[in-house]
């Protein structure tokens, strides 16, 4: 099993708008969203804003605060809520679909797809 590629969907979505973050804007992923609110996400940015000079400072900062332990963190808040784990032929087909890729039909194909598109 593996988790679901919805999940990275929502955590880019969440990337995207971190500098949007810096002047107020929140249009954040529901399953991000709900996550945060279980870790004092607002009184944080409002921490993060007051100690920044610029944008560019907030997103250092903020990634500090939003650290990969709060990125695994919201990967199983967001299995146990929102997005159950898939097999992996599946998520890996998921992935392929998304980068617009034909989906396979066997584990070698799979394998033989990936090593080729690291390969590029």
């Amino acid at each position: 099993m593996s988790y679901n590629p919805k999940s990275f969907i929502d955590l880019k979505a969440f990337a995207s708008i971190v500098p949007n973050l810096f002047i107020g804007e929140n249009k954040i992923p529901e399953s991000i969203h709900d996550f945060l609110s279980t870790i004092n996400f607002e009184a944080n940015l409002t921490k993060i804003r007051k100690n920044s000079t610029s944008e560019t400072h907030f997103e250092e900062v903020f990634y500090k605060w939003f650290n990969a332990f709060k990125v695994l963190k919201y990967m199983h808040f967001a299995r146990d809520n929102y997005f159950p784990d898939v097999l992996i032929f599946d998520a890996t087909n998921g992935l392929l679909e998304l980068i617009g890729e034909a989906k396979l039909k066997s584990n070698k194909e799979l394998l033989l797809t990936f090593r080729a598109i690291d390969l590029k």
